[in-house]
């Protein structure tokens, strides 16, 4: 059996995320098992992307009115929004490190604020060689996944190495 030793976890606040966490830590128990600790570096990186679910800046309006067809949140409200979305991103990151450090297994978090989780993954995969990337299973409705597709769809369709769905 190959051994995966690069491994892109992704997490979100859904429930699938914590068997997307449980999985890895099995994983990483395994190899640990199955082989001389010492031999084999696994490698977990885990992330949360913040753009994913971010509401856009400027929103458009059902029908024109006096300001126009469209709505630009003031920058307060929305520089407000976004430390919302990043505190709550990190809290994602910090459970999610504590069920790791639970077990005795390392990882790195990373909080990406720039990328969508789709840019991110395929990146990421390019730059650092991940030969695993571990994700839940989107929760979309049947008409926004007709329309948007899934984090982990775009992953199976698109990643240049292997995809582990959880469901």
């Amino acid at each position: 059996m190959d051994i995966y030793k690069r491994i892109l976890v992704g997490v979100d606040h859904s429930e699938h995320s914590q068997k997307v966490i449980s999985t890895a830590i099995e994983y990483k128990k395994a190899v640990d098992r199955g082989s001389d600790a010492s031999s084999v570096n696994v490698k977990i990186i885990v992330f949360h992307s913040t753009n994913h679910h971010m509401i856009p800046r400027v929103l458009p309006l059902p029908m024109p009115t006096v300001v126009g067809q469209q709505y630009t949140i003031p920058t307060v409200d929305y520089e407000e929004i976004e430390h919302d979305y990043k505190v709550a991103g990190q809290q994602v990151l910090d459970n999610a490190l504590e069920r790791f450090k639970k077990e005795n297994i390392f990882v790195e978090t990373r909080l990406i604020e720039d990328d969508s989780p789709e840019d991110y993954i395929k990146k990421v995969i390019k730059e650092e060689n991940i030969d695993l990337v571990i994700l839940g299973k989107g929760q979309k409705s049947g008409l926004e996944h007709f329309f948007l597709g899934s984090v982990s769809e775009h992953a199976l369709k698109h990643a240049l190495c292997d995809v582990l769905i959880v469901k």
